[in-house]
């Protein structure tokens, strides 16, 4: 099959000749010669274009309605990705969802828990963080908080220190965690 595309179908596509973006176009170019590395390994599927008497623009149609569906699940994303990035609506997401994790009763007494754990730790240590609050939660049977645990540190016992440091836990892949000092006795 890797006969059937020449650099002009190639050029046809990148041209615009097909309504895609550049971008769009440099990955259905990928695509097609994905499948044409794919077809050379399957050297029935030459055999089965000739045997049925396909022609070269079937084939090459076969070719492009698959890289067009790559190109459209493609523009989808970046289109997708406009929606991805808007502070005002982070915020709004962030708050609703700290919001009904303290009304769920069930993770309102985890949060409960949690700012107990907090205090304790903050009064022997001072200076606290989600952490160390996690880990004594483990001890109590509790894995995780959700997006309650975003409320943890609320309230006026509570002073960030400006600092960060990078999270053990797993599932946070070392991102950055805040350092919280307590202003309790």
């Amino acid at each position: 099959m890797s006969d059937l595309l020449t650099s002009e179908w190639l050029s046809e596509i990148s041209s615009g000749k097909y309504g895609v973006t550049s971008q769009a176009a440099v990955l259905m170019a990928e695509e097609i010669t994905r499948l044409r590395a794919e077809s050379a390994k399957l050297p029935a599927m030459r055999s089965s274009v000739k045997s049925t008497g396909n022609s070269r623009s079937k084939a090459m149609s076969d070719i492009l309605k698959d890289a067009m569906k790559s190109v459209e699940k493609f523009e989808k994303q970046e289109k997708d990705s406009d929606d991805l990035f808007d502070r005002a609506e982070a915020e709004r997401l962030k708050k609703t969802g700290m919001e009904s994790a303290r009304e769920n009763e069930n993770r309102r007494e985890n949060l409960e828990l949690a700012r107990i754990i907090a205090r304790d730790l903050g009064r022997q240590y001072r200076l606290v963080n989600a952490d160390m609050v996690g880990k004594a939660l483990r001890a109590h049977g509790i894995k995780t908080l959700g997006p309650a645990g975003g409320s943890m540190f609320r309230g006026g016992e509570w002073k960030w220190t400006g600092d960060y440091i990078e999270s053990v836990r797993i599932t946070n892949h070392k991102r950055p965690i805040k350092v919280w000092q307590y202003l309790g006795n």
